[in-house]
């Protein structure tokens, strides 16, 4: 019986020990929580309702291209070409800042799309639409 529980007392210790080694640190308050998270519910929480800085650039971005291109012609084509952009910054391997500037370029005419639409598609109609 001796035996039972020594080998009881070391599952338990393994299953904690697996277990810690799953568990990181919260990216804002540094609380112990799983792996497979990044933020821990208690603070995201806290984020909803307050605007990050990549949504806070979004927005300035957004209206910096509407002032510039008042427009919503050809927003599909824009698209592609701003993807095309920042995947040749990956690939040229430029800095951090300038792949950032690419892909907010690309979130801007992506949100554009879907608020405006793009009129050189706005032809066809909903009934016209393929599933």
């Amino acid at each position: 019986m001796g035996d039972s529980v020594v080998g009881d007392n070391l599952a338990d210790e393994n299953c904690r020990l697996r277990e810690e080694l799953r568990l990181v640190e919260c990216c804002a308050c540094e609380k112990k929580i799983s792996r497979y998270h990044v933020v821990c519910v208690e603070c995201v929480r806290n984020m909803i309702g307050k605007p990050s800085a990549a949504l806070s650039s979004l927005a300035e971005e957004l209206q910096r291209a509407r002032t510039k291109f008042p427009g919503n012609d050809l927003l599909t084509i824009a698209l592609g070409e701003e993807f095309g952009e920042l995947c040749q910054a990956q690939l040229q391997r430029k800095s951090r800042d300038e792949i950032r500037k690419e892909a907010l370029q690309v979130a801007c005419v992506a949100i554009r799309i879907y608020e405006e639409g793009d009129a050189s598609l706005s032809a066809v109609t909903d009934d016209q639409a393929k599933p």
